[in-house]
């Protein structure tokens, strides 16, 4: 069985692990869903996820939502086709 949706909202992700992350599943080419409402993510994390983008092959779908409390970014759902 291969990892096709993964959610991980609501934890509060860095930088250093959106890098862990991306890095995790960068062995993950069957993921076409990433969900990662309310994380608190910054510009920073947000850049290091963009590069996990650059490298797919396939379409992902990807919420990033915000929370109205606090949260820098509120970006709906995006389909990324490279």
């Amino acid at each position: 069985m291969s990892l096709q949706f993964l959610d991980v909202s609501q934890n509060s992700l860095d930088k250093k692990a959106v890098e862990y992350l991306a890095s995790a599943l960068a062995t993950k080419p069957s993921l076409v869903s990433l969900r990662m409402d309310d994380c608190l993510l910054r510009a920073s994390a947000l850049e290091s996820l963009g590069g996990f983008l650059l490298d797919r092959s396939r379409p992902l779908l990807i919420s990033v939502k915000s929370s109205p409390r606090g949260a820098r970014f509120d970006i709906a759902k995006h389909i990324v086709a490279i």
